[in-house]
């Protein structure tokens, strides 16, 4: 929204019923058991709101502006990818402060992010170059470096089949196969539209959405992928 704000809405007729405003660069928003929201905003801050009131309760420093970011759901810990420093922060959610850093090294443009929080792997996606980066949760170490498709902006983690998927912008979904042997060779590349990297894996449905947008006089659409890479 505009001046980087959050807004409530009803569930039930879809009417806004309120808004906490001029936050700036407001980004990926999660929402935890614990029934408190997470927001990365700003030029280096994770905000905790409380959703009932829609009250910034607490602000958390991470250095930069704060791309896609993980909670755990067994712990109180928070990865999240932050390009300025080219690192992965955690914090822990309880304390509210910082626990550990994970340089990326040579790596850069760390945007999107997915979590296998029973194997204790962390997916991350880099532009610079084009790379997906397997970290080990507890130590902080790289475990695996594997080319992918360029300009990523989502990642996806399939617990069912042991699989990565990532959304390249270039035009490609490339699946990888994220089963314990850690070699993460690739299965698929499956042909999208260029400048289409944003999409949602539901593992309720067993479904990969991928948002194309409008090229060459093609209209913007959502493609719906069954199991990619069967």
């Amino acid at each position: 929204m505009r001046g980087g704000s959050v807004a409530a809405f009803d569930d039930g007729n879809y009417q806004r019923t309120a808004t906490l405003p001029n936050l700036g660069d407001t980004d990926n928003l999660r929402y935890d058991a614990a029934g408190q929201l997470y927001l990365g905003y700003g030029e280096g801050a994770l905000g905790v709101i409380d959703p009932s009131s829609l009250k910034l309760v607490a602000s958390i420093p991470v250095g930069g502006h704060p791309e896609s970011f993980r909670l755990e759901e067994s712990g109180p810990r928070i990865f999240i990818n932050v390009p300025d420093t080219r690192e992965v922060l955690v914090v822990d959610r309880r304390k509210r402060s910082t626990v550990m850093h994970i340089p990326l090294g040579g790596p850069s443009n760390n945007y999107p992010m997915s979590l296998d929080e029973s194997g204790h792997r962390l997916f991350v996606g880099v532009r610079r170059p084009a790379q997906l980066l397997v970290f080990d949760t507890a130590s902080g170490k790289r475990l695996a470096t594997v080319p992918c498709a360029s300009d990523t902006g989502d990642l996806f983690y399939d617990s069912r089949r042991g699989r990565v998927y990532v959304i390249g912008g270039e035009g490609y979904v490339d699946v990888f196969d994220a089963a314990a042997s850690g070699k993460y060779d690739r299965l698929a590349q499956l042909a999208t539209r260029a400048g289409a990297r944003t999409g949602l894996w539901s593992a309720e449905l067993d479904r990969l959405f991928v948002a194309w947008p409008s090229r060459n006089g093609h209209p913007p659409e959502v493609h719906v992928l069954s199991a990619p890479g069967t």
